[in-house]
């Protein structure tokens, strides 16, 4: 078969020949769409939010109704760790900034979300995966206020994420703060109230988690409860303490670890959602099967940020909560 150059073609030639590539680039694309619709988010298959982000482009189901309800929970999909942002009206608070790889798809998150300063942030807890990217929202963010657990009850962090951290606020005027159990921080017409402020750790080896500082959003009829990476012992001594624990949403404690999600705690907080914040084909298993069974035993509807992407809870005016996933259909778990 004889190849002509294109500049030999006679101009009838050179037509058809656009026209064959115009309809080979057409089904390439089709079958492009095709793909992505089909079998996106299973596997390595990007969804077509994964798309939008990686080219900064107008979010889609990220956003909810603009009718939804001013009253959200935003369970960020950060990878293997935690940030959530919690939304009330115009205001917003943050609890933990993931880990540091996540930090871009964190901020982008903030921004399209259009926040323009946090008025509480909060360290449930000094690991990477937990602050990694906490300095950065500082630097972004104006943030009013700064909660850190009470290193009294550990050995202080001599990590330079935790120093970064707390130079960065000093920098840019953030006030630090170490609460006590039950301070209150109004958020909008709803609060935000220190309900743990975890247990004294005898030494390094016994890591930061039962120190995490346990949360409750409380906004009319409905309720939220973060607990960081509290362990059994802390859910214990919430426990012991006689505070009212039933939250409408409780995020899975440890990233749904069988370390935390006893039953008898998850029996006194009886939320109607649990959501894990955990990456996909995490080294550690999150979440466990032991702590899935502990929630369907409650009989509360459970997500994974893994599984779903970033996960958003809105409240309605009767506090009655809707889920609201980045992704139609989980990813599926071989």
């Amino acid at each position: 078969m004889k190849w002509a150059m294109y500049g030999e073609l006679s101009a009838a030639q050179k037509k058809a020949l656009q026209k064959r590539l115009r309809i080979g680039l057409a089904s390439v694309f089709l079958l492009f769409c095709l793909v992505i619709s089909t079998f996106g988010g299973n596997g390595t298959v990007p969804t077509w939010d994964d798309i939008y982000r990686w080219a900064e482009i107008a979010p889609s189901p990220r956003s909810v109704p603009p009718e939804a309800g001013d009253t959200q929970v935003h369970f960020i999909d950060v990878g293997q760790g935690d940030a959530v942002l919690i939304q009330q009206g115009d205001h917003f608070a943050l609890i933990d900034a993931g880990p540091n790889e996540a930090k871009e798809n964190l901020l982008m998150y903030l921004r399209q979300k259009e926040v323009e300063q946090l008025e509480l942030l909060v360290m449930t807890h000094p690991d990477s995966d937990h602050i990694g990217a906490m300095d950065d929202v500082i630097a972004e963010f104006p943030v009013q206020e700064l909660w850190i657990p009470d290193f009294s009850k550990a050995v202080t962090p001599t990590g330079d994420s935790y120093q970064e951290i707390l130079d960065c606020a000093d920098v840019c005027g953030t006030k630090i703060v170490v609460p006590a159990e039950k301070t209150a921080f109004p958020l909008g017409d709803g609060t935000i109230t220190l309900i743990g402020d975890g247990v004294v750790q005898s030494g390094k080896e016994q890591g930061y988690n039962n120190l995490s500082l346990c949360t409750m959003f409380q906004m009319g009829d409905f309720s939220f409860l973060d607990t960081g990476d509290a362990e059994a012992e802390a859910e214990e001594k919430m426990l012991s303490k006689g505070y009212p624990l039933q939250a409408d949403v409780f995020k899975a404690g440890h990233h749904g670890s069988s370390s935390s999600n006893t039953a008898e705690f998850l029996q006194a907080v009886h939320p109607k959602i649990v959501v894990a914040s955990c990456g996909w084909n995490n080294l550690y298993g999150h979440p466990h099967s032991i702590a899935m069974e502990n929630f369907a035993a409650i009989g509360a509807e459970f997500y994974e940020t893994d599984l779903y992407g970033d996960i958003i809870v809105v409240a309605d005016q009767y506090g009655d909560p809707t889920v609201y996933t980045e992704r139609k259909k989980p990813r599926y778990r071989p």
